[in-house]
């Protein structure tokens, strides 16, 4: 069997990390194996899919086409079509206002007209049920999954390298996303910084991300900060293997974000073997089962004590890493391309 599936988010300059894009190339890679011929399509533009949607059906590219970056057209075979979320209707706040309204455009319109919806999460396919009115028949939850590479050991001296080249302590927090508001980077700074100065030190916060959206005040108090020696900000990581040893050299990860669909630097995480703290909402609650310590990230006071709390109560900390351990090897990659290729079937 074919599958079409849109590739636009594997171009050039395309965040390498972002969880769409991983997402993308996880399909491309993996769903082969589970007997399916992957090929890359180059969907319309933007407001050509819109149009499209008024029109009547194109030639079928393949036996079923997978929409993974909101174009969605009419085709002469069943489209599936993946929401990640519903930030521009559920938390519009969140959402770059430059390209909110094109956005939520796009994704009514992947509720109307895609044949079936698949949601990364039970509270992503809450959201957009109740947002985008799609019908429980139409929608499937299939959870993000880890490649096998995060479960594999790293190779010691590939740590060391990175610790190295990097001038990074022996241990530190490590926070990974795109600079934007819902990531909540400001409050972890803040927190991190009224944790005991001798705390702090030993554990110092390295923040791994580029630029995205309204972040200048973020990345002006980054670079302050930098200047203490408590915080390192890696806006140029550019390989999977660095971004692996940045994980595996760190003592702590966190994950204060105030909205994911899913949030797969948490997985990345578990599987590294490293205690977590999240916010208690959104799906990351749900993703975690309990591996993470959950607080209120909305809350600086009790985001400082999460963090002191792992950084502290070593016993606690390690046997949340092993839970989180356990966690990542049940949601692999693996196996939601196995979930996927159970889907497309039915729809043939």
């Amino acid at each position: 069997m074919k599958l079409a599936l849109t590739t636009t988010l594997l171009r050039p300059g395309q965040g390498i990390f972002d969880g769409c894009s991983v997402y993308t190339r996880q399909i491309l890679q993996g769903l082969p194996a589970c007997g399916w011929q992957v090929l890359p399509y180059e969907p319309l533009s933007y407001r050509r899919a819109l149009l499209r949607g008024i029109l009547r059906p194109a030639p079928a590219p393949a036996d079923l086409l997978h929409v993974t970056d909101y174009r969605v057209e009419r085709m002469a075979c069943p489209v599936v079509a993946t929401l990640y979320d519903a930030i521009p209707m559920a938390r519009p706040e969140y959402a770059n206002q430059r390209w909110r309204g094109l956005k939520n455009a796009l994704m009514r319109h992947v509720a109307r007209y895609a044949d079936h919806i698949v949601c990364i999460s039970e509270y992503a396919a809450a959201e957009v049920a109740h947002y985008y009115g799609v019908a429980a028949e139409r929608m499937s939850i299939i959870p993000c999954g880890i490649d096998d590479a995060w479960l594999q050991t790293l190779p010691q001296a590939a740590i060391e390298d990175v610790r190295r080249r990097r001038a990074l302590p022996p241990s530190y927090v490590l926070a990974v996303g795109t600079l934007q508001p819902r990531k909540n980077f400001s409050r972890l700074l803040q927190a991190h910084q009224q944790l005991p100065d001798a705390l702090r030190r030993e554990h110092p916060l390295v923040l791994v991300g580029r630029p995205g959206w309204d972040c200048a005040e973020l990345i002006a108090q980054l670079q302050q900060a930098a200047a203490t020696g408590t915080v390192y900000w890696l806006a140029d990581v550019a390989s999977l293997q660095e971004l692996r040893a940045l994980y595996a050299g760190a003592g702590l990860f966190a994950l204060p974000s105030l909205h994911e669909g899913f949030g797969l630097p948490l997985l990345e995480a578990f599987a590294s073997s490293l205690p977590v703290l999240i916010h208690a909402g959104s799906s990351l609650p749900e993703v975690s089962a309990g591996a993470a310590l959950d607080v209120d990230a909305e809350d600086t006071a009790a985001l400082c004590r999460g963090l002191q709390r792992l950084l502290t109560e070593r016993t606690e900390a390690k046997e949340r890493a092993q839970r989180g351990r356990r966690r990542a090897e049940q949601l692999t990659a693996s196996a939601m391309n196995r979930g996927l290729a159970t889907l497309y079937g039915s729809l043939l």
